[in-house]
């Protein structure tokens, strides 16, 4: 057990790193010591938690959701704004996956909690957009503000609600503020939003 938490945090430096494959098994070892024993670990939510993210990137939505759920499950009443995370991870697992419907719910569930508002907004703004209501998804949009590369993709968003809207001039103007943000976070590196918002341009 000594080694769980350090285990833990290295899969978590590789994780920074974008070295995935390094990161996940750092990660599977210390669920090996976990899994050892009849209680778990202190920190094993958060594991489980990592683990979920790994597999809600690579594309394993159900196996994403099993390690969700048991964060979930580990993780005290108390703390409410570490367990609203783990709900919104499976949320967003649920919109990946085309359970829209099941996806707001989970996400307006959250909204009385006052957390992560502006995840919650933006996730609620992608939503409305895929069901073509771009009116409510430029008001919910309207209500994120972030100081961070998020930026790239909700301008993005942005520029897709005045798009639906017909409101060219709009649309273009958050359009080139999504580049500008990329430019500023990515510099000139390859990147998928940066190639997703060339093909709206397009």
């Amino acid at each position: 057990s000594f080694l769980f938490t350090p285990l833990l945090y290295t899969g978590g430096i590789y994780y920074t790193q974008n070295q995935f494959d390094s990161s996940l098994a750092y990660y599977k070892r210390a669920e090996e010591i976990n899994d050892h024993y009849p209680k778990p670990l202190n920190g094993s939510q958060r594991l489980y938690n990592r683990l979920g993210v790994m597999y809600y990137e690579t594309g394993n939505y159900r196996q994403a959701r099993n390690y969700f759920e048991k964060a979930i499950a580990l993780t005290p009443l108390t703390e409410a704004a570490l367990r609203a995370n783990y709900q919104i991870n499976i949320a967003s697992m649920l919109l990946k996956s085309g359970e829209h419907e099941q996806a707001k719910a989970v996400y307006e569930g959250l909204l009385p909690l006052d957390v992560f508002t502006d995840e919650i907004y933006h996730n609620l703004g992608i939503i409305s957009l895929g069901q073509k209501d771009y009116k409510t998804a430029a008001d919910q949009l309207s209500r994120v503000q972030y100081d961070d590369k998020k930026n790239i993709d909700l301008y993005y968003n942005r520029s897709m609600a005045w798009s639906g809207l017909d409101e060219p001039d709009s649309a273009d103007q958050y359009l080139h503020m999504a580049f500008a943000e990329n430019l500023k976070w990515n510099g000139h590196r390859k990147n998928v939003t940066y190639g997703l918002i060339l093909k709206y341009q397009g």
